[in-house]
């Protein structure tokens, strides 16, 4: 009785570190943007900062510290499933997304570590087409 006690503590406590990450507010930071096809191919690179700031409602991915040209996001939803915080797991969110002038589009972004290697994937799709970009994270802060 008491080993289940204890089993079911644990695994309690480690469930909460584990999805704590997908509620707080998280700024990932790469040092390029890749432009991608639909098999993952690079079809262009931007050599500039990218910031993507993620918390439990929104998202704001701002290029070459460039605040006024900044896509912001609504997340719609949002899966979270990592074994180990920062170092191996995923996020999946359905997003809504807002770029510099009002346009609107779906984005599905995904945010993936494996072995600590953490990058970040988003496609985004209104009636002009789908496009897609991935940000390698070389740095994040949860402060």
């Amino acid at each position: 009785m008491k080993n289940s006690l204890i089993t079911a503590l644990l695994l309690i406590v480690t469930t909460t570190q584990l999805s704590a990450q997908c509620n707080k507010k998280i700024t990932w930071t790469g040092p390029r943007l890749e432009f991608i096809d639909e098999k993952g191919e690079v079809m262009d690179t931007k050599s500039e900062e990218i910031v993507i700031v993620t918390d439990a409602r929104q998202i704001r991915i701002v290029h070459g510290g460039q605040e006024n040209d900044a896509m912001t996001g609504t997340i719609k939803h949002a899966d979270c499933h990592w074994t180990k915080p920062f170092h191996s797991g995923k996020t999946v969110y359905q997003l809504e997304l807002t770029e510099t002038g009002g346009h609107k589009m779906n984005g599905l972004a995904t945010l993936e570590a494996k072995n600590g290697k953490i990058v970040y994937v988003l496609e985004m799709s209104d009636a002009n087409g789908k496009k897609a970009f991935r940000v390698p994270i070389s740095s994040w802060s949860d402060k």
